[in-house]
């Protein structure tokens, strides 16, 4: 005996929906700014254009831009090294003259030879001779003993910001 009930046929199955914008015949489409699809240009995956990836490419391509530009513009401007020679001080500006290790001025005895340390506290340049009228005023010697004992060094320029290493000879 044969099986009397016969199933009906399948109806094939609608396709899925696709997100597809409503055309409107009144309304005629203009390309956009954003409108061309570069991946495809390129014949790039579209995965690239997950924000994931998208983050990771520019994030590397801006981290590569700035080692090239540091590597070729930054080394241009940076600032000399210099060699600070043993047994000075930092931004002192050291004196030729001074061949002994001398006390500073405040320690020595009254009368001693010294050294006395004075910044440059303008915005200019200034000679070491442009200190020795301020010397002569704090330590009461001749002005003419403070440059001769400062004869080299008198000329040299001081920084601003820079200490001056004047030295101050004996009033005995």
């Amino acid at each position: 005996m044969e099986n009397q009930f016969k199933a009906p046929p399948v109806p094939p199955k609608a396709p899925t929906p696709v997100f597809m914008p409503k055309e409107h015949p009144q309304e005629m489409p203009t390309k956009g700014l954003y409108d061309d699809n570069f991946a495809a240009e390129l014949n790039l995956p579209a995965k690239l254009l997950t924000t994931k990836y998208m983050t990771m490419i520019l994030g590397g391509t801006l981290l590569i831009g700035m080692i090239f530009g540091t590597a070729l513009f930054g080394g241009s401007d940076a600032a000399p090294v210099q060699t600070q020679q043993p047994g000075t001080v930092n931004g002192v500006v050291p004196n030729s003259d001074i061949t002994t290790a001398m006390p500073r001025c405040g320690i020595a005895e009254k009368g001693q030879a010294c050294l006395l340390y004075i910044q440059n506290n303008s915005r200019y340049d200034k000679t070491a001779g442009d200190f020795f009228d301020e010397v002569v005023r704090l330590m009461g010697v001749s002005k003419y003993s403070v440059s001769m004992v400062n004869t080299r060094y008198a000329k040299q320029r001081i920084k601003p910001g820079y200490i001056a290493q004047i030295k101050v000879p004996d009033v005995r």
